[in-house]
């Protein structure tokens, strides 16, 4: 078991580069930002890395933006020294409406009623500047079991689906069609998915999955269904027994808790859920969903 000051050490040193992070975002704020490039300041997998940053700080890293921009642009607002329009601009927003909303949602008021209330205090009080304040959150009081286990290397079938992961159903449908696929079930048989993006911060239409099962090596492909090895390693291994729609949690637990901690870093390969049970025969409170993080 890994000792108290290692473990210290492992997550000062993850929360350092997600601080880097958002001193990066704060400092380049009037930028178009990728989460490609944000990862590569992290030094982090591009697959892993978003997942990290929302456990870590609670927003997306475009939603952290959008709150910078929203607080910069109230302190300008407070100072007097922008109107609503420029203030709409300062925070990326081409719109004055969309800005209002925005701003409204944040801060209770419209922006010009905000610009009048507190520019007439700061006559007297002193405006406030922005303040740039980067954050870390932990989740506290809750453990959940994370094994690190070998698994694969797995031969798999499979089926690419591009969109919302809850619509993946047709190519699970296409897979479990195959006739020939079927015949080959045995009771090691595998059924997983590689999951390549984080619905929290990739577009719906753009977001990918390979709904996969394992095959022998006379399996040569059938039309749509493909074939590929994903490799033997080692990964962070969560069991989830409930509704798939539990899943989010538990992968906000091992990448803002179980890995800081672990003196791991993820690999460069997308994040894999193993089925146990068959969801069209079992109760949802009984499925039972592994989620394996790959390990360098």
């Amino acid at each position: 078991m890994m000792d108290q000051p290692v473990r210290q050490a492992t997550r000062e040193d993850y929360e350092a580069r997600i601080i880097r992070v958002q001193e990066f975002i704060h400092e380049h704020m009037d930028e178009a930002l990728s989460l490609n490039g944000l990862a590569d300041v992290a030094c982090l997998s591009q697959y892993h890395f978003h997942r990290i940053f929302i456990a870590m700080v609670g927003e997306t890293p475009a939603e952290y933006l959008r709150r910078l921009r929203l607080e910069r642009a109230a302190a300008l607002l407070t100072r007097g020294e922008a109107r609503v329009g420029e203030a709409a601009l300062s925070a990326g927003y081409e719109s004055p409406e969309a800005f209002s909303r925005a701003f409204r949602d944040r801060y209770g008021m419209p922006p010009a009623t905000y610009r009048h209330h507190h520019f007439d205090r700061s006559i007297t009080e002193g405006a406030p500047e922005f303040v740039f304040r980067p954050k870390v959150i932990r989740l506290t009081g809750v453990h959940m079991e994370v094994k690190i286990e070998k698994l694969g290397p797995y031969n798999v079938a499979y089926v690419s689906h591009i969109g919302p992961y809850i619509e993946c159903t047709p190519a699970w449908v296409k897979l479990c069609g195959s006739k020939q696929l079927m015949e080959m079930c045995r009771p090691g048989t595998l059924f997983l998915s590689l999951c390549y993006d984080d619905p929290q911060t990739t577009a719906p239409d753009q977001i990918r999955l390979d709904a996969c099962m394992t095959v022998g090596a006379d399996f040569t492909g059938d039309g749509d269904i493909k074939i590929k090895e994903i490799p033997a390693g080692e990964f962070a291994v969560l069991r989830h027994t409930g509704p798939y729609t539990g899943l989010l949690e538990r992968y906000k637990y091992v990448y803002s808790e179980w890995l800081p901690d672990s003196g791991r870093e993820p690999a460069d390969a997308p994040c894999m859920e193993i089925y146990r049970n068959n969801p069209q025969k079992t109760p949802e409170d009984k499925l039972i969903t592994d989620i394996c993080v790959p390990l360098k």
